[in-house]
């Protein structure tokens, strides 16, 4: 199947799931070592960085309609738009299918790791290899969903960074901070996710949804008193000798919203 009909099927299937609120499915079992990776590296002929997209702990949003454990990278699911707009820009760009365990030597093979979603849990071991891989000068983008039905982020929160609730109104990303990563955005739709709760202090806030929205942090449909509306969704900062962007809705990115994703990987890239 050719990228445009992929990325028409993709689009479909992103748009009715999105209907049903991005829900995650029940937590995966433990994750097992494994040699197997979706989308094998191309090899040194790619001239551009490679890309390694953690959809270990995917709890729904990256795979569907898939949902058994092949998890085939090539067929139908939400991910495939962003990854196949990535290998349309000559990125070297592989998948981790769930459930897979994370190490050091796994993501010091690649130059951008993206995490998406959340839902399972970290090893201690696995939570340290990524630190140790942005320490080290690697880049991450750190996507989160809605917390509705997921445990603590404890990778996020590894980071100085909690990820809280589950954002109900307008849900509307629409007020921006002055950024390289935020340069000629325009509003966008947030469908469902989590809000930004916890940063530290060397991290830049750079995105809040609309006034008319709020992250409902104990899931009972209200904006009770210390829910405040415009939360905060979208932040960038330093680590060691790397960089994280933080992000709180998996949906939004696998439509390829434009120029967020290239402003993104830019300035990830250090330009």
């Amino acid at each position: 199947m050719r990228y445009i009909e992929r990325l028409a099927v993709a689009s479909v299937l992103w748009a009715a799931a999105c209907a049903d609120g991005g829900v995650p499915g029940p937590e995966d079992p433990a994750p097992t070592p494994t040699t197997t990776i979706a989308y094998p590296r191309a090899g040194s002929s790619i001239a551009r960085a490679r890309i390694l997209v953690d959809a270990s702990r995917d709890g729904g949003v990256w795979w569907f309609p898939q949902t058994d454990s092949s998890f085939n990278p090539v067929q139908p699911h939400q991910g495939l738009a962003l990854a196949d707009y990535l290998r349309s820009l000559d990125y070297d760009v592989a998948v981790l299918p769930r459930p897979h365990t994370v190490t050091s030597s796994l993501l010091g093979a690649y130059d951008l790791v993206i995490r998406a979603n959340g839902f399972g849990t970290y090893t201690a071991s696995e939570v340290d290899a990524y630190r140790d891989f942005v320490a080290g000068g690697g880049r991450l983008l750190l996507v989160n969903d809605h917390m509705r039905y997921a445990p603590p982020d404890g990778l996020a929160q590894s980071f100085g960074i909690t990820f809280a609730g589950i954002t109900r109104g307008e849900n509307l990303l629409d007020a921006f901070m002055p950024h390289p990563i935020t340069q000629g955005v325009v509003p966008l739709a947030y469908l469902v996710g989590s809000a930004i709760v916890a940063l530290p202090g060397a991290a830049e806030p750079l995105g809040r949804l609309s006034a008319a929205s709020y992250a409902d942090l104990n899931d009972n449909g209200l904006q009770d008193a210390n829910e405040a509306s415009a939360p905060l969704v979208l932040a960038a900062m330093p680590f060691g000798s790397g960089r994280v962007v933080v992000f709180g809705d998996t949906n939004l990115w696998q439509s390829v919203p434009q120029p967020l994703v290239s402003n993104v990987l830019a300035w990830l890239e250090g330009n």
